[in-house]
């Protein structure tokens, strides 16, 4: 561009482009990038605005939002520029919100996802005044921690999440629709991710990898995972008389895992046909999952609702993503007497992939 001005971000907005630096916003002439002259006089030209300048900040960043700008400085304020010039203006919206750093804030639709050193926000667009938005990682503090400074922050949008680029492969997930926490732990370092319409890409130093929901596999190897549920505490002692656990496995890759209660294990139920010996990469110490058919045959399976009609159905089979048959869900259960003042519920596993349905515990306080 000629003569344009040194920027921290560059956007498109209203038919100019848009740069921000130090505490200033300028906007290109109309359809003119390399326009960057300001002129009073015409409406077209060039101009600029500054927000918050007295306070004696700069930005942090902006985010381009559909009505509006976010802006986020370093001294925790932030305010909006709403609408476009002549009849713009700019007001405080929020204080006390901490950012890590330029890259560390994305848009989510009209909301803005702000990550701070232990605390992360979603900054409502409906938000007026000098009001503080909820921290919405209270309990993930120490996860946050984990992230470098100044950590990437991008939305996928297909999967309604936020991700929040670590080191080594970590990702610290936040599900928008869900208002949850997820971690996420890959076989190798994540640079970047982005979408291209549905299809999800992941930036590696030596690929890029498409997110594919069919497979558990990273750069050729297996995942593993792992979940952690809320403490059981009584005053008295828990009797945990029976534990039960539905799945339903999703692909014919085999998978090992377990789900636990206490010192009470049960292995995960895996189908005669998904379970191979060879080429089998699982690990073998404490592994629960039984190898033998007798032993797998322990699982029952739940008798599945009656299909659709098939013999009058004038469906067309090409291209035609509705399943026929729905996948069986299994269920194992143990009877056991097992006494506690508390009982932690866990799984953990190594690849494959099945949905959990539910984890049922007889339990009396005795």
């Amino acid at each position: 561009m000629i003569d344009s001005p040194q920027a921290d971000d560059v956007f498109v907005r209203a038919g100019r482009v848009v740069v921000t630096f130090g505490s200033t916003i300028r906007y290109s002439g109309v359809g003119d990038e390399n326009f960057w002259s300001d002129d009073s006089n015409v409406e077209s030209a060039s101009k600029f605005i500054e927000a918050g300048y007295k306070d004696g900040s700069n930005f942090i960043g902006v985010a381009p939002l559909s009505n509006n700008l976010l802006v986020i400085k370093a001294n925790k304020i932030c305010y909006r520029l709403v609408e476009e010039y002549p009849r713009w203006s700019v007001g405080q919206v929020a204080t006390n919100i901490e950012c890590k750093g330029r890259r560390s804030y994305c848009a989510v639709g009209d909301d803005v996802f702000v990550l701070g050193a232990d605390e992360a926000h979603m900054i409502q667009n409906t938000y007026y005044g000098n009001v503080k938005p909820e921290d919405i990682a209270t309990f993930v503090k120490s996860e946050i921690h984990r992230l470098p400074k100044n950590a990437q922050v991008r939305y996928v949008a297909p999967l309604n999440q936020v991700w929040c680029i670590g080191r080594d492969g970590f990702v610290l997930v936040y599900d928008a629709l869900l208002k949850s926490w997820y971690r996420r732990q890959f076989n190798a370092e994540i640079l970047d991710v982005f979408t291209a319409g549905d299809e999800i890409y992941l930036v590696k130093h030596d690929r890029i990898s498409r997110l594919d929901k069919g497979t558990f596999k990273d750069n050729d190897e297996y995942l593993s995972w792992d979940f952690v549920a809320q403490r059981l505490v009584s005053h008295h002692d828990f009797l945990l008389k029976r534990l039960k656990v539905a799945v339903t496995p999703l692909y014919t890759e085999y998978y090992s895992g377990e789900v636990s209660c206490g010192r009470v294990t049960l292995p995960l139920p895996i189908p005669d046909t998904a379970l191979k010996i060879f080429g089998n990469k699982s690990p073998i110490y404490r592994n629960r999952t039984r190898i033998c058919r007798h032993g797998r045959r322990n699982a029952t399976i739940l008798p599945q609702l009656p299909n659709e009609e098939i013999f009058r159905s004038e469906q067309q089979l090409p291209d035609n993503r509705h399943k026929i048959f729905s996948p069986s869900t299994f269920v194992v259960e143990s009877r056991n007497i097992f006494r506690s003042k508390y009982l932690d519920v866990a799984g953990h596993g190594h690849g494959g992939g099945f949905i959990l349905h539910s984890i049922v515990m007889d339990i009396a306080e005795v």
